[in-house]
């Protein structure tokens, strides 16, 4: 058959070609190249401006500026692939900004490029913050695609990397109260004084102070409210502010909520408020005066309190009785919040002072305890009244502390030893029937007694002490952190303890109780003979009753095995001597004996050493015997050997 080659045919081969090109041509749902892109991360405050003393939000937004370094522009849905951050986490460093960061990592989840992401946390500013512009670090955690290559297949990357966010502290005006006091009586009339001062770093212009009343037991005019223009106010400077005020009939001796409001503007135009709430206690004419309160009770202790008080008021009283209460469980008074101790008849101005028994719970902090003092007494009438309440605060006495000084370790592994050292009672009272107490230190390390008597330490006495310690063969040589206690007896009797006191000490390696080294150990095949051996004592103690126990496998054999030393003090030597035989078949090499040793300690236990390895040297025979018959040099008297015959003649050899 004869094919058409002509026009037609080439026509139809190109046709052919092209439909295959077509085939091999990728789709447009692949990837004709690698997409390659990564996010491209930076932070910025919100709101960057706080001020000194102030817990606020800081938001940090993220921004994803990420673009594609290479790839197909017939993909675009995979750019977002590769240049969105997934899974971020934000971490606010303080970096040497006067901050403190109050809240954790913030979770963002996922930044698309061209997009910003926010994350809030919780900072204070230190109080003594100088205004000015601070760079706080942000570290960002996340994960991106860093390359999709043609077949699709991502490729995945984990990243951190560290921001800045500038924040800026600026000058700010605050205020606290210093004095708040009124010579209203109740029922009555009078003027309520109220001080307060600028302890910001800013000037609080045109400052507006409103008094506002928070009962209806005290009133300031027909609205309850007074306010006070006072212009602009200086950093540092105090300002006294006094209305006139009413006192129902009705009220209490007790302190009357009030709350003052300071409106001003900041050196940037903005408006600022700051609120302070108070109270004041109406006039009277019998009033307590607190002018001291010192105690003898530590944390964990209990005391004596001793309250010095002053009659305040114009007015003798009689039949006073002072009574003290506790809000806090922390401190208590017998047992209970409040105790109350007889003072009889007390002239106005008179200065007296109450003791009463107190007693501090166990960890609580070294600072004031809110204490109510008021006074019942009979008034000129005959009834019974009481004084307002006076709040002072009481500060626990420093705690028992304790001090180990020259402290030393004398342990080794597998081997008796001691901790010593000295206790110092560093005050600030006496200790009566003191006991050192070691806490456990695992089981490879045992204590015979726990537990070392001090008796009685007085403020800057000290008593040494020593515990026998025995370290297991087990253990591991090396440093070692021990605990030791103070328990010791209270003010009231009852048993207490100390913090923990801290130790450090070192664990030795374990050494062998005996060094030994052949002194004679050579022998000949077929010989036997005395092995004799030097035995030291290696340890820091003397031993007694040693007995010795020699070890042999063929061809070597152990003809006498066993010696006996009376004692050895340390460092001392001696000499054994064991009977050994050497097969005659042995082969001239050395071969390993071993020993062991039972002894007596000075305190009277028996132990069992380890093993000790030692050799035994077979050499070749001197002189190798007549016509090479291997007769020992060693052989005594006669030895007749069998007949030999040489050149048909009989000869008997002698030696």
């Amino acid at each position: 058959m004869v094919r058409n080659r002509g026009p037609g045919g080439t026509l139809r081969r190109g046709l052919a070609f092209f439909v295959v090109c077509m085939l091999l041509v990728p789709s447009a749902g692949l990837v004709a190249a690698d997409v390659v892109g990564s996010p491209d991360l930076d932070t910025y405050a919100t709101d960057k401006r706080v001020t000194a003393g102030e817990t606020t939000a800081l938001t940090v937004s993220v921004v994803n500026t990420g673009e594609v370094e290479e790839g197909s522009a017939r993909n675009p849905s995979l750019h977002s692939e590769v240049t969105t951050a997934r899974g971020a986490v934000l971490r606010l460093e303080p970096g040497d900004a006067p901050i403190e960061v109050q809240s954790g990592p913030v979770a963002v989840g996922s930044i698309p490029s061209g997009s910003a992401v926010p994350g809030t946390f919780q900072i204070r500013v230190a109080e003594d913050a100088e205004p000015g512009n601070y760079e706080v670090p942000v570290n960002i955690s996340y994960q991106f695609t860093d390359r999709v290559d043609r077949g699709g297949t991502p490729e995945e990357e984990t990243k951190n990397v560290t921001r800045n966010v500038t924040i800026e502290v600026t000058e700010q005006a605050q205020f606290t109260l210093v004095e708040a006091d009124t010579d209203a009586a109740v029922g009555g009339s009078g003027q309520v004084s109220v001080t307060l001062r600028n302890t910001g770093t800013g000037v609080a212009e045109d400052a507006t102070v409103t008094l506002r009343s928070a009962t209806g037991d005290l009133t300031f005019g027909p609205t309850g409210a007074a306010e006070t223009f006072t212009g602009d106010w200086e950093p540092g400077t105090a300002r006294t502010f006094t209305v006139g005020a009413d006192v129902a009939r009705s009220a209490t001796l007790r302190a009357l909520p009030l709350s003052t409001t300071v409106s001003w503007t900041d050196s940037d135009d903005r408006p600022a408020e700051e609120r302070i709430s108070l109270g004041v206690v109406p006039d009277t004419e019998s009033r307590l005066g607190v002018d001291a309160a010192e105690t003898t009770a530590a944390p964990g202790d209990s005391g004596e309190v001793t309250f010095t008080l002053t009659n305040d008021g114009t007015r003798n009283l009689t039949d006073a009785t002072v009574r003290l209460t506790s809000s806090n469980p922390g401190l208590t008074f017998g047992g209970a919040g409040s105790t109350t101790a007889y003072v009889g008849d007390w002239a106005a101005g008179e200065t007296t002072e109450v003791t009463v028994e107190a007693a501090f719970a166990r960890g609580v902090e070294q600072r004031p305890f809110p204490v109510d003092a008021t006074v019942a007494y009979t008034g000129t009438d005959g009834r019974d009244a009481n004084t307002a309440p006076v709040t002072v605060g009481v500060t626990p006495a420093d705690e028992q502390s304790f001090a180990v000084v020259n402290a030393s370790a004398s342990l080794r592994v597998g081997a008796d030893g001691s901790l010593e050292g000295t206790l110092v009672n560093e005050g600030p009272g006496t200790i009566e029937n003191a006991v050192l107490v070691l806490q456990p230190t695992g089981s490879t390390i045992d204590v015979v007694e726990r537990e070392y008597a001090l008796g009685d330490l007085e403020a800057n006495g000290s008593s040494s002490f020593a515990f026998d310690v025995s370290v297991a063969s087990g253990a591991k040589d090396g440093p070692r952190q021990f605990t030791y206690r103070v328990e010791y007896e209270t003010n009231d009797g009852d048993r207490t303890q100390s913090d923990p006191l801290y130790v450090r000490g070192e664990v030795a390696p374990q050494r062998d109780v005996f060094d030994v080294s052949v002194e004679r150990g050579s022998f000949e095949p077929g010989e036997s003979g005395a092995y004799t051996l030097t035995v030291t004592n290696a340890g820091d103690e003397p031993v007694s009753d040693v007995s010795a126990k020699l070890f042999a496998d063929a061809p070597v054999s152990a003809t006498d095995d066993e010696a006996f030393i009376d004692s050895l003090e340390p460092g001392e030597s001696t000499t054994l001597r064991f009977g050994v035989g050497v097969a005659g078949s042995a082969t001239a090499k050395p071969y390993p004996l071993s020993i062991d040793f039972q002894y007596t300690e000075p305190d009277g236990d028996t132990k069992l050493s380890d093993s000790y390895r030692v050799p035994v040297t077979v050499e070749e025979s001197s002189g190798g015997g007549l016509f090479g018959l291997g007769v020992s040099a060693n052989t005594a008297g006669v030895v007749v050997l069998p007949l030999v015959l040489v050149g048909g003649v009989v000869l008997w050899v002698r030696r």
